[in-house]
């Protein structure tokens, strides 16, 4: 009997990092991260390295709402595989005392248990995959006032007049 419930806590243990790593792996950062370049000393420079920063933001904004995107999905995923579990347990209860179907709704009920067991998993997955992002996002926002900083201490006139102009990148 012990040896039973081990196998039955593992198994429920490797669904859910199953559906954890998957999730993980869909909310990966699809963007290449470019080599740091030498830093800035002229305005035009400086002015460059702020607008970088700008696109780094939006690319980190839409990465988070891809994210947030996928733990709705997952989420919807798992609420499904819950109410089929849920449906499938009480027939399998419910034809206790029919043979051959008894056996076949538990089997089922049990199948509809693993599946939301790593919906479950898929969801906690989706949830780090957010909170990541939203932490990119601040470092991105952090970079980008930084960077807007540099161009105040280092531009004057017409040229901080010209790069405050340009348009944001989304």
């Amino acid at each position: 009997m012990a040896g039973l419930i081990v196998a039955g806590i593992l198994t429920t243990g490797g669904l859910i990092l199953l559906g954890y790593l998957y999730a993980m792996s869909r909310s990966t950062s699809g963007r290449a991260e470019l080599p740091p370049t030498k830093s800035p000393t002229t305005c035009d420079e400086f002015c460059t390295a702020w607008q970088n920063s700008r696109s780094s933001v939006c690319s980190a904004k839409m990465e988070l709402q891809s994210a947030q995107d996928w733990f709705d999905t997952c989420g919807k995923t798992y609420m499904a595989a819950a109410a089929s579990a849920a449906i499938l347990s009480a027939v399998a209860l419910a034809s206790t005392f029919i043979p051959f179907v008894s056996a076949a709704a538990a089997s089922a009920a049990g199948v509809a248990v693993a599946a939301m067991v790593t919906a479950l998993g898929a969801m906690l997955g989706a949830a780090g995959a957010v909170a990541t992002k939203q932490r990119q996002l601040t470092e991105a926002n952090n970079a980008e006032a930084a960077a807007r900083l540099k161009v105040f201490e280092n531009c004057t006139g017409d040229a901080l007049a010209t790069c405050l102009a340009m348009p944001p990148p989304c």
